[in-house]
């Protein structure tokens, strides 16, 4: 007797590439932890210092990494959270490709476009 298929239930990682393909906020905020994959901050001091943004847009770009996985709360002084890089080693290589591929993209790009 053969089982059906049925379909498995997405993962928080699906639609990652597409979530940072139309939100500006949640790529920059993906590029600069895989540059700084030890970088720490509030929500505030990464609109600020991180991606110069303004907090509250900066916020629910967070939430939705939060989702994804990409970035990890941690609670410091009460009621304070700061963001940190996931610690997922699978998940820090496949956005580094990603990352990687629209940079060359995006390189191919402006090097035809400079004739």
């Amino acid at each position: 007797m053969s089982r059906k298929r049925t379909p498995q239930s997405p993962t928080k990682h699906e639609g990652l590439e597409a979530l940072l393909e139309r939100d500006p906020i949640c790529l920059e905020i993906a590029t600069y932890l895989s540059r700084h994959a030890d970088a720490v901050d509030t929500a505030r001091g990464i609109a600020d210092w991180w991606i110069n943004r303004q907090t509250r847009p900066t916020e629910e770009a967070l939430g939705k990494l939060l989702k994804r996985g990409v970035v990890r709360p941690l609670a410091v002084q009460g009621t304070t959270c700061v963001y940190a890089y996931t610690k997922n080693r699978l998940l820090r290589r496949s956005l580094a490709r990603y990352l990687k591929s629209r940079s060359d993209r995006s390189g191919h790009r402006r090097r035809r476009g400079r004739r």
